[in-house]
């Protein structure tokens, strides 16, 4: 169908590294879609996602950037905040952005 030959098409434009870009791109997609919820709902969203960060920013996501971002500010977050206050994504986009800058490698 052509929602499925669109993905493909967007998933193809986003490999960096000297592995298969489908599998870079499933580990992107699964990352993304398991860790930036609400930013990232389904795989649509990451695949959206994706390519407006390599085509306005210039940027690639790096999976293990990506952990390592992300478990570093759970972390502040769990030293700075009480207890009972839940660990959330920036609820604007300009944070969401930082996260996505910060976990990223420039594209080629």
């Amino acid at each position: 169908d052509a929602a499925a030959a669109s993905r493909s098409c967007d998933r193809a434009s986003l490999g960096d590294s000297g592995r298969s870009d489908d599998d870079d791109d499933a580990r992107r997609i699964a990352f993304m879609t398991a860790n930036y919820r609400p930013w990232i709902k389904s795989e649509e969203d990451a695949v959206k996602c994706l390519a407006h960060i390599r085509k306005t920013e210039g940027l690639i996501l790096n999976v293990e950037k990506a952990a390592s971002v992300l478990a570093s500010i759970k972390a502040d977050h769990e030293k700075s905040t009480p207890k009972d206050v839940p660990f959330k994504l920036p609820q604007i986009y300009p944070g969401f952005l930082l996260i996505l800058q910060r976990s990223s490698d420039k594209a080629a």
